[in-house]
């Protein structure tokens, strides 16, 4: 239940944030705000027919969407004239790329216009979550391959030493890979966090700086 926004429901662009994997909240509170012309949201919504009824925007974004299957189709909006959908689920996906190149051909796009970063129903339960989703294609599945073997490992530890062990071979594995920079270190940093954190049967804690000296004595990047 929102509370009465007063003059806020006057406002001309709004952005909506949930986890992607949380509750979905439904968009009928859309219906108070009559004069959006751009719209942002992030993460799981329902009720997304309710957009339909914001016939000015001109901005819309959704990102990190598992579910759009109720998405009115792009020519809804007369006036979009900038578009953004990023790691949204597949099938309204592609569908909405086929919508935006159609559109593109009547009236081309002022704005920015693309749909990227397409997921399977599965990315959402086994991907998400993990520092990779923002990483290429190619380099997020060298990651995730390398770290589902080391949650692997890390669940049979019975010691520090086991630990260490699957923890040093993961950090490895990146050790020869083209397109580690700053950003994937720190990204790998917080995996490594991750990975401490995953289910083992040594019995005490791995402390986050035990995880971060197994990872700095074995990377190189």
């Amino acid at each position: 239940m929102m509370p009465d926004l007063g003059e806020l429901h006057q406002v001309t662009s709004l952005a909506l944030q949930n986890t992607p994997m949380g509750q979905p909240v439904s968009l009928e509170c859309l219906n108070r705000f009559p004069n959006l012309n751009s719209l942002s949201l992030w993460g799981n919504f329902c009720d997304m027919d309710v957009l339909a009824r914001q016939a000015r925007l001109t901005n819309l974004e959704l990102r990190f969407m598992p579910d759009l299957k109720d998405l009115p189709p792009l020519d809804t909006w007369p006036m979009l004239d900038r578009f953004i959908a990023y790691n949204v689920e597949e099938m309204t996906g592609k569908r909405l790329k086929q919508q935006m190149k159609a559109r593109a051909k009547i009236r081309p796009w002022s704005g920015h216009a693309s749909v990227s970063q397409l997921r399977k129903p599965e990315w959402w339960s086994t991907e998400f979550g993990r520092p990779f989703s923002s990483w290429p294609k190619r380099l997020a599945k060298v990651a995730n391959e390398a770290y589902n073997v080391a949650q692997a490992s890390l669940s049979q530890a019975r010691s520090f030493a086991d630990a260490e062990a699957a923890i040093t071979a993961f950090t490895v594995r990146f050790n020869t890979l083209k397109g580690i920079e700053t950003t994937e270190r720190e990204d790998l940093g917080e995996a490594i966090w991750q990975l401490s954190q995953s289910d083992h049967l040594i019995g005490q804690p791995i402390t986050e700086e035990m995880a971060q000296r197994w990872f700095d004595a074995a990377r190189n990047y």
